[in-house]
């Protein structure tokens, strides 16, 4: 999706590895649908273009990528069928709570996405629940889409009288999340957010945002996909760790 910030910062370094190794780059948009992933990577294949780097999802078609062989990287998701990297979702929400806990903050709430979504939404939402038994604490969370409004509408669900804090699955829920904070004057709520978004950090100096390494993931994407091109006929499965500034 060329509106989403965190894919954006991978783009970038991407596209600075590849064009330092002398590679035109053609950018396609999925919109994260199956059909038309499939449609542009026949696109490609038509083309005769060297190797592909595609951003996964929840339903993927893996066999469509698997026929790629050693000229394809997925990013953002977990296979073992073809050369991957993907983010740490447990590790940048255990990042948040630690954070929390560092304020002596232990009544959390969380804000999440659909579990549907096995990363942005099950891992991570996994990971606030298994915090909530280690620290035997009553789990209060809600899922929705991964936008502002429906962020936005979730908080009235999860919100108590003595919640110290809202954990986000992103920085997109946090800024719904805040907004919706700010109406019921409940600015006393610690909101974390997953993205290390800018804007954000701009915005709301207080709010802490883990930031999942998507700048560091791009380039590796690229230079595993060179490396791929030139020869190198392994399989690497990378886990991007997220990076604390």
């Amino acid at each position: 999706r060329l509106d989403s910030p965190s894919e954006n910062r991978a783009v970038g370094t991407m596209l600075n590895a590849l064009y330092s190794a002398g590679y035109d780059v053609v950018i396609m948009e999925s919109q994260f649908d199956r059909d038309k992933t499939n449609e542009h990577l026949d696109v490609l294949k038509r083309r005769n273009v060297d190797g592909v780097i595609v951003f996964g999802f929840t339903g993927c078609d893996e066999q469509a990528l698997a026929e790629w062989g050693n000229r394809i990287v997925v990013i953002a998701m977990d296979t073992q069928m073809v050369s991957s990297i993907n983010y740490d979702n447990q590790g940048v929400i255990d990042m948040a709570l630690s954070h929390l806990e560092q304020q002596s903050i232990s009544r959390i709430a969380y804000i999440g996405v659909d579990p549907e979504d096995r990363t942005t939404g099950l891992a991570r939402l996994n990971a606030y629940q298994a915090w909530c038994e280690q620290k035997r604490i009553e789990p209060r969370f809600q899922t929705g889409k991964l936008n502002h409004e429906s962020a936005y509408q979730l908080v009235d669900q999860v919100l108590q009288s003595d919640t110290q804090a809202i954990a986000c699955a992103s920085d997109t829920i946090a800024l719904g999340v805040i907004k919706r904070l700010q109406e019921v004057g409940r600015e006393d709520v610690v909101v974390t957010g997953v993205g290390g978004n800018e804007l954000l950090s701009f915005l709301f100096p207080n709010v802490f945002s883990v930031d999942p390494g998507y700048s560091h993931a791009g380039e590796k994407a690229a230079n595993m996909l060179i490396n791929q091109l030139n020869g190198d006929e392994s399989v690497v499965h990378f886990t991007q760790q997220p990076i604390r500034h």
